[in-house]
């Protein structure tokens, strides 16, 4: 009979809307509620969340630092990925974290360029007034248009009523527009950078080619191919065309596998250039001489800058050294 029942009003949409959620919630709950009540027992226990499964191998490469910097510091922690935090989301259950401790991968996520995972941190401090929350080194940009303009003002009104939030800036301009905007905020290196994979040594040759295709790409078509002709002239055909997205999602049990790939042929080459931020990090810590090109927010010339002075092995292009 209750089966029956159920199947009528799965006929009406909203009611059937209405029962898949909280079908799903009393799931969650189920799954999520030993893990946060064993937070709250132990007051040394965090949380870090919205760590990455999509392509980008820095953004995994952030998460896997910040976990070796809490496991060799010997703080217990509760990875909890951005897909199962907008699963969280999405049922009204993010208040789950409030009296936690939640760390929150770092990256270049601040402000309009990234806007949906602003949206995402903007959510949990909402829903969550009274945890300790700290934001790993991150990158900051707002649009400056009308729309950017107001969106900042939204966010400044949100991180500044959280009373119990930290920021960390990766480099001097973020830091900047942070310390202006917010009311607790840091500077320190991109987290990449703890990690060191310089251990073992392989040999080198030929070149690799890393360059952007999404909306931070500043490089023109014409550009790309004359980066490309000038290699050609030092490496023949030894170069490798490659990026830092991979093409599939990463699960959080493949990330290791697939950043000691990366990491791997970047130590095998002789030279690398690129605009992305984490593959010129990449290059640092496994020695790997590189140029290095500017993207759109500048975080590759701000964390050069800032500090890179003494890494002689990477050297930073400007969009003159380009055309000429």
């Amino acid at each position: 009979m209750k089966e029956k029942i159920i199947n009528f009003l799965c006929k009406f949409s909203y009611i059937k809307d209405f029962l898949y959620k909280l079908t799903n919630r009393k799931h969650l709950l189920k799954k999520y509620k030993p893990i946060f009540k064993e937070h709250k027992r132990n007051p040394n226990m965090v949380f870090l969340v919205y760590t990455p499964t999509h392509e980008n191998l820095g953004d995994h490469a952030i998460a896997l630092a910040e976990m070796t910097l809490l496991e060799d510091m010997d703080i217990p922690y509760t990875e909890i990925t951005t897909p199962e935090i907008h699963k969280l989301k999405e049922f009204g259950l993010l208040g789950l974290f409030n009296n936690t401790k939640i760390l929150i991968n770092g990256g270049g996520n601040l402000g309009t360029l990234w806007f949906d995972v602003e949206e995402d941190f903007r959510s949990i401090m909402i829903a969550a007034p009274k945890a300790d929350i700290l934001i790993f080194p991150s990158t900051i940009y707002y649009e400056d248009t009308s729309w950017g303009r107001k969106e900042y003002e939204n966010s400044k009104k949100i991180y500044n009523n959280h009373k119990r939030l930290t920021l960390y800036a990766r480099e001097n301009v973020s830091y900047e527009i942070m310390k202006n905007a917010y009311n607790n905020v840091k500077l320190i290196p991109d987290m990449v950078f703890y990690l060191n994979k310089c251990e073992k040594t392989v040999a080198r040759d030929g070149a690799v080619l890393c360059l952007r295709k999404d909306l931070e790409r500043t490089l023109s078509e014409e550009d790309e191919i004359f980066i490309y002709d000038q290699m050609q002239q030092l490496f023949g055909d030894k170069i490798i065309k490659t990026d830092m997205c991979i093409g599939h999602d990463i699960a959080v049990e493949n990330r290791n596998y697939e950043l000691t790939k990366k990491f791997e042929q970047f130590k095998s080459a002789k030279l690398v250039i690129t605009d992305r931020l984490h593959c010129m990090i990449f290059c640092v810590i496994t020695g790997t001489p590189c140029i290095a090109i500017d993207n759109s927010n500048k975080k590759i010339s701000g964390v050069y800058n800032e500090w890179l002075g003494e890494i002689n092995w990477v050297k930073f292009a400007t969009d003159s050294d380009i055309e000429n």
